[in-house]
């Protein structure tokens, strides 16, 4: 049936007047109409919405008209004609939850194009029949829920938490926050070690916090020590909390790992917050004595064990349609999501790169998306390339042997093959290894090997 939006000033009155919350869109989502109703539901001033935009995506910080808009905002589906039925959640002026049903109608005008939407609130029970939700929809919904629940500091970084892998996640990540000891995030480049190191740096109630970071894989010896000064001078003299981050701390020469050290025991302020952060275990660097004992005991005071994008598979469909809401800031055409081909498409890829990976294939594909969902010709050259490199890699059904019990095969052939050469000389089959000689009698103790 064709909805005309009318002007009878006994409609308007009763728009008005009626508690039932309703809420009028212009063409480009921009609030034209917020009765009183809509402002006991959502505790937001008229003036705070009218004439601004309602964006599809999920606000959980921010203020709360920004949050409102947020929820109101219909699936760009609606524009397109398409009556729905959408449950949303907001955070209110008190911090506290809330969950909307709500109706949209497109309006119509004379030339048949919509005119302009209303949106009603509607009662869990009553029973209202439209189109079946697309699956965007659902997850839009399920990750505004998930996100709402939050506790603020994740709300705020928009941690998606459904996977049992990441559950442990953030909850390590309020345990860190709560004590002041170091904490090391270990975990692939690219799965969000840097967010992880804001989240536990953040205090209440604030949106940025000052965290350093310094790439000890990239510095130079001279840039990180002139780097690590200015950050313990700016910590020293700041007011509140801060923090330094140590990104690729496995790969710190050893002089360097020294002044770290005399740094934390003669300069470090109490108020800045020590994190580091590696891609690979830092027990192996130890062995390897490729790290100080004493710095590797001050770093893994609290370790958190960041999982891979294959090892929170759960969590994909979420962050999918978190990082296409990310790109309707701003936006004159709205995303709602991506179809069934392009989800089939991100959820079966490997993702290398992590989330950092996802979250740049999903960006490029929106930005050249001049529909209201993202499809397969949108997504960019480089996934397609990852894709064609997933398909060569061969299907082998290998057994594999511990790494350590493999390694120690290697050392102790290679150790057995100097000595032999070197006559049973230690101090030759030593140097022949680049070994110190102390070293070497501790590798021939623990690999029990016998020589004369």
């Amino acid at each position: 049936m064709k909805k005309r939006l009318r002007s009878d000033s006994g409609l308007i009155a009763w728009m008005n007047q009626t508690t039932r919350p309703l809420i009028a869109l212009d063409p480009r989502g921009r609030v034209r109409f917020f009765n009183q109703g809509a402002e006991a539901m959502t505790g937001c001033h008229p003036e705070d919405v009218l004439g601004k935009s309602c964006e599809y995506r999920t606000e959980t910080t921010g203020s709360l008209s920004e949050r409102v808009l947020a929820a109101l905002a219909p699936p760009p589906e609606v524009f397109a004609g398409d009556d729905q039925v959408v449950t949303t959640h907001f955070i209110d002026s008190r911090g506290r939850r809330q969950t909307l049903k709500l109706l949209y109608f497109a309006l119509r005008s004379d030339d048949h194009h919509v005119s302009a939407v209303l949106a009603m609130q509607i009662d869990e029970e009553e029973t209202i029949i439209t189109r079946p939700a697309p699956a965007s929809q659902q997850f839009h919904a399920e990750l505004s829920q998930l996100l709402s629940r939050r506790e603020s500091v994740q709300r705020q970084m928009q941690l998606v938490t459904k996977s049992p892998a990441m559950q442990r996640v953030s909850a390590q990540v309020d345990a860190a926050r709560s004590c002041g000891v170091p904490v090391h995030l270990q975990g692939p480049v690219g799965s969000g070690r840097k967010m992880l190191a804001r989240m536990i740096l953040t205090v209440e109630q604030k949106q940025f916090s000052p965290l350093a970071v310094l790439d000890c894989r990239s510095l130079s010896r001279i840039d990180f020590k002139r780097m690590l000064d200015d950050c313990l001078g700016f910590a020293a003299e700041a007011d509140d909390p801060t923090g330094i981050l140590f990104e690729h701390v496995d790969e710190l020469g050893a002089d360097l790992q020294s002044h770290v050290l005399e740094m934390k025991e003669k300069r470090w302020p109490e108020t800045c917050r020590l994190l580091s952060s590696s891609a690979r275990d830092l027990n192996e660097a130890l062995r390897q004595e490729q790290i100080l004992e004493p710095l590797f005991y001050l770093l893994t005071a609290f370790v958190i064990e960041v999982p891979s994008l294959t090892e929170r598979k759960a969590d994909l469909d979420l962050l999918i349609q978190l990082f296409v809401e990310q790109n309707n800031r701003g936006r004159a055409r709205q995303l709602s999501g991506v179809d069934r081909q392009v989800r089939d498409a991100l959820l079966a890829y490997s993702w290398p790169g992590e989330a950092r990976e996802l979250h740049e294939t999903i960006g490029e594909a929106c930005r050249v998306c001049e529909e209201t969902t993202v499809k397969l010709e949108h997504l960019p050259f480089g996934f397609y390339s990852g894709q064609q490199a997933d398909a060569a890699l061969p299907v082998q059904q290998e057994t594999f042997r511990p790494l350590e019990e493999s390694l120690n095969a290697v050392e102790r052939a290679e150790i057995e093959r100097a000595l032999a050469y070197a006559k049973d000389n230690k101090a030759k089959a030593a140097d022949l290894l680049g070994l110190t000689r102390a070293k070497f009698y501790r590798r021939l103790e623990a690999l029990g090997i016998e020589s004369e």
